[in-house]
Order: structure tokens, then sequence, then C-alpha cells
């Protein structure tokens, strides 16, 4: 969950550094600044959605297990799910 504030909280302060007018000159350092917030919030966002998933480091250490779908008493599908 702290992915996805970190991520929010990033992004919009690289959009509020763009859009802060502090003089009419091109300014190198707020672009720059507001670009590495930009970048930071979006690595963060999707470190948060790739964690919905399990890899197989959580299957090694038996964070997950198998939960099968039957149809007519016969196994049609598997998905590994997290533990509860």
């Amino acid at each position: 969950m702290w992915h996805f504030i970190l991520s929010v909280l990033f992004i919009c302060i690289g959009f509020v550094i763009i859009t802060l007018e502090t003089d009419k000159y091109y300014k190198p350092e707020k672009a720059f600044i507001s670009t590495m917030c930009i970048c930071i919030g979006t690595i963060c966002m999707v470190n948060f959605i790739g964690q919905k998933y399990p890899k197989p480091i959580d299957v090694y250490r038996g964070k997950t297990t198998l939960q099968i779908t039957y149809k007519d008493n016969i196994p049609i599908d598997t998905v590994v799910v997290f533990k509860k």
C-alpha cells in the first residue's frame, strides 16, 4: 500500500513543480526535479501493481497455495494464489 501512496505523492509533487510559475525564464533545475519526481512515482506505481501476483520465490517460501477449479469432478484449471 505504501508504494501506491508514495507514487501518487511523487507524481503530484512533479506536476506541482511543473505548474509553479516562479519566473518567465527556463529553469533546468525545475525540469530535472519534476521529471525525477514523476519517474520515481511511476516506478513505485509499477512496483505496486506487480505485487498482486505471486513470484516463484513466494512459491518456494511457502507463501502460496494451489487453487483448483473443477467441472463435473474434473480439474479444469489451476491457479497459484497467496495464502490467507
